[in-house]
């Protein structure tokens, strides 16, 4: 059968593996590197990100952006290469970038930018870009031996697995590099949708779909908080989205049982003891009828705060009229009221993937594999996903540079 041969081959011309590539070829000139991607066109994932407009990363990252395993791991990765000499690598490839006032970095003129200036920088490079070479196994002897879906083989001294998650399964990220990382030996955290808008199991609030609130949720497990966001929630005609339900819904899609919950504030400012004295203080304030208090005093949308009322059989007196009783219910309804979600979106729908290779099983210094010499991991197909805002794509920028040191230095920090 047909063979061919490189010192270094990279599976996935995402983000993170075209940084692997192009950083490998930097490092070391005389490689002879090959970039596959199972798709006819490279960097799918790129094109669609932040709607087209590519979130390219954040000027303020650390380690607690970031769910999955280690945070120590998290954070040795992002010093290597971190926001600092990402925005450098990008204006010397030739894509300017503007940061915005909530901190969210975007390249002058979108994503197709970032895509072209990257192709044209591995060109430039020497790496070979192959489209349509889906790899279906790969095993180890002396060297890796990668058979493709044609039929052929692709032999190497090294390999970096950049082959992304199982979100947006259409641009290429199926999943399947997690069968090939653990055919290697590898272990995979299980895997699940994130930054995916959450399923009612109450048809009653998507009659609100397109009404827009500020809240802040909080995931609970039995009695203990295990997270929370902040930020504008989305009614939609299947349930619940906007920033922050998309960055809490991993922990949705990541518990064990049923024992979990999300707690909504919709009145972020307050908690219930203050709200309810707030209400009380409202007697002086003109005997304003409940519902229309809410509505003018703090901004909800009328179309809600009337829906809230009914759903919760909140009677809609004047203010001065309710019972101690009805006041405090009221209050803890909008400061602590329990999501009715059914499940999470799916792959399809989900921004990243939640779980992928454990962390303990790689070396935060090089992202080879302790496992399989010779190895190596960048991006989401690792257990590391970041909350919105950019930070995805800079674990993409940061994993994909460290692993293609990595791969032509050697474990020891020599080729």
């Amino acid at each position: 059968m047909p063979v061919d041969a490189a010192d270094l081959v990279v599976c996935g011309a995402g983000a993170s593996g075209m940084m692997a590539a192009l950083f490998a070829a930097k490092t070391k000139t005389s490689f002879r590197i090959l970039l596959l991607d199972s798709q006819k066109h490279h960097g799918a994932k790129i094109l669609v990100s932040g709607g087209g407009r590519c979130n390219l990363t954040h000027s303020k990252v650390s380690e607690s952006d970031y769910c999955g395993g280690s945070k120590r791991f998290i954070s040795r990765v992002l010093a290597g290469f971190g926001v600092e000499k990402t925005l450098s690598f990008f204006e010397e490839i030739g894509v300017p970038c503007r940061g915005e006032g909530d901190g969210r970095v975007f390249p002058e003129a979108g994503g197709a930018t970032v895509l072209a200036a990257l192709s044209r920088a591995l060109r430039e490079a020497g790496v070979e870009i192959r489209t349509g070479s889906k790899v279906v196994s790969i095993e180890k002897d002396h060297d890796f031996s990668l058979r493709l879906a044609d039929g052929t083989f692709v032999s190497a001294t090294r390999v970096v697995l950049a082959t992304g998650g199982q979100s947006y399964p259409q641009t290429g990220s199926d999943g399947r590099g997690y069968e090939l990382a653990r055919a290697l030996g590898h272990s995979i955290v299980q895997v699940a949708p994130a930054l995916v808008g959450l399923v009612s199991s109450d048809p009653y609030w998507r009659r609100l779909s397109g009404v827009a609130l500020s809240v802040r949720l909080s995931f609970f497990e039995g009695d203990s908080k295990k997270a929370e966001s902040q930020g504008p929630l989305l009614f939609t005609h299947a349930g619940f989205s906007g920033p922050a339900v998309l960055d809490i819904s991993r922990h949705w899609s990541c518990r064990n049982d049923r024992s979990g919950r999300i707690e909504a504030n919709l009145l972020p400012d307050f908690n219930s003891e203050n709200l309810d004295r707030e209400l009380v203080a409202a007697h002086t304030a003109g005997r304003q009828r409940a519902a229309h208090f809410f509505w003018k005093r703090f901004g909800l949308p009328e179309r809600f705060v009337q829906a809230f009322f009914a759903k919760n059989d909140f009677p809609d007196p004047e203010l001065c009229r309710l019972s101690s009783e009805w006041r405090k219910r009221m209050a803890r309804a909008f400061c602590r009221y329990a999501l009715p979600i059914k499940e999470a979106g799916g792959f399809d729908e989900a921004e990243v993937t939640a779980g992928g290779v454990a962390l303990e099983e790689v070396n935060a210094s090089t992202l080879e594999s302790k496992k399989v010499p010779g190895l190596y991991f960048a991006g989401e197909i690792l257990d590391v996903d970041g909350r919105m805002g950019g930070f995805n794509l800079q674990w993409a920028w940061s994993s994909g540079a460290v692993a293609g040191n990595g791969a032509v230095r050697g474990r020891k920090g020599t080729a």
